[in-house]
């Protein structure tokens, strides 16, 4: 797994061993970020189900100024940590050890801070992928027109709108689906 673009384009990352975590395939990081490349620069960023970091990673290495990665494995938290000291982007990031679900539940009393870039990937076939869109629709404070990008795979059905989230755009990619929505306003 490598950074793709960006000031630190070709650093290679640390994967955690064992089958915990499904690291998003090259391919498919460039092809979003591709599609996201006007929203990126300057974005503050939340990497949820982050796994090793590669998509918040790739963001900061983009011009993303700050990521916030939600994690809760721990072997995946050693190997995030260890690549965000190897990007030298300590300064610019945050690490959460904590279940998704239950610490977006936590984010709508904070209000602080908005987020303008929302990835989520979080086990297939689990029904994770609407419950992480249903949470972040509810209770993240979001910039207004944040994107916000739900992985799944092609089983799991998400809806177009999901309260002030809309979907405006959807790309397959062989066992990864991934789902592009808008927010409608800030709060």
């Amino acid at each position: 797994m490598r950074i793709i673009a960006g000031e630190k384009k070709g650093f290679v990352l640390k994967a955690p061993r064992g089958g915990d975590t499904r690291p998003t395939l090259g391919r498919v990081r460039e092809s979003l970020f591709n599609i996201l490349r006007h929203e990126v620069m300057g974005a503050v960023v939340l990497d949820l189900y982050a796994g090793a970091g590669s998509l918040g990673l790739e963001a900061l290495s983009r011009g993303a100024v700050e990521c916030t990665f939600v994690e809760r494995g721990e072997r995946a938290l050693q190997a995030l940590r260890d690549n965000i000291k190897k990007l030298g982007y300590e300064q610019r990031c945050r690490v959460v050890r904590a279940d998704a679900k239950r610490w977006l539940e936590m984010q709508k009393t904070t209000g602080w801070p908005r987020y303008h870039l929302v990835f989520s990937d979080p086990p297939y076939d689990t029904g994770e992928a609407l419950r992480s869109l249903e949470s972040v629709a509810i209770h993240l404070p979001l910039e207004s027109s944040a994107v916000v990008v739900i992985q799944s795979s092609p089983r799991e059905l998400l809806p177009d709108t999901c309260e002030r989230l809309r979907r405006f755009r959807c790309e397959s990619y062989g066992d990864t689906i991934l789902h592009f929505y808008v927010s409608s306003g800030a709060f």
